[in-house]
């Protein structure tokens, strides 16, 4: 994947319809109003904000090296928060305690959200069940797309009759694909040779997740070590609303 691109004013039309779709949310909008599509390039250490219901996507990327990048959420303090926010992203990464292990029992940002009037609500499932119920249709009647969805319910759907409904699924779309890939492919444009090296990242998603959760785990944690030991983060101020 490569830079972002952002549909202009797309915040402000509330919550769009979505199915499932390849790529590294798992989902694509129906009834978007606009293709007032922007981008501007950007380079290590730059930085994008923007409204949490903006419509974005990630372009193709050119060159022929991995892109890492970390995605922050902010709000208000204001705000409900869920509780699966003040945890460690999806199980990816160590507990708390094993991110905080080398710091000192006096260094302020440690759980520094518990000392923060939060007030904690459990996640609503309802838009992952959604999306889920979409992607195992969508694989029942053979459709590729769904296998970002589907991968998602393996990893992460607490239902285990789901998971290996989802595998199963999985299976029969890769081996679809590999009879697909056998027989002699036609000349293809630009967008569609970008489309199948999506599709193969997906294809290979358990292998490529392992090395990637490896390499991410000593990034974030060398990286929190750094932050941590320069003192750059802003102690005592209140998140942006």
């Amino acid at each position: 994947m490569g830079g972002l691109q952002v549909c202009a004013g797309s915040h402000r039309s509330g919550v769009y319809q979505v199915r499932p779709a390849l790529g590294a949310g798992a989902v694509e909008v129906t009834d978007l109003q606009s293709e007032d599509w922007r981008y501007n390039p950007v380079g290590q250490g730059d930085l994008i904000l923007f409204h949490s219901m903006i419509v974005h996507q990630g372009v193709p990327c050119r060159g022929n090296r991995l892109r890492l990048w970390m995605d922050t959420r902010y709000q208000s303090l204001h705000e409900p928060v869920s509780k699966t926010s003040l945890t460690p992203f999806v199980d990816a990464l160590p507990d708390w305690d094993e991110i905080y292990r080398d710091w000192s029992d006096d260094e302020p940002m440690r759980y520094y959200w518990q000392h923060l009037p939060l007030d904690l609500v459990d996640l609503d499932p309802s838009y992952l069940s959604q999306r889920g119920d979409m992607a195992i249709e969508m694989g029942e009647a053979g459709d590729r797309r769904a296998l970002s969805a589907l991968q998602r319910i393996v990893h992460r759907d607490p239902d285990p009759q789901r998971q290996k409904q989802a595998e199963r699924l999985i299976r029969q779309l890769e081996a679809r694909e590999r009879q697909r890939n056998s027989r002699p492919a036609p000349i293809t444009t630009a967008s569609a040779c970008a489309s199948e090296a999506v599709m193969v990242l997906c294809i290979n998603y358990k292998t490529v997740t392992a090395t990637l959760i490896d390499t991410m785990n000593t990034i974030v944690i060398a990286e929190i070590g750094q932050i941590r030991n320069q003192q750059t983060l802003l102690h005592g101020q209140q998140p942006v609303n």
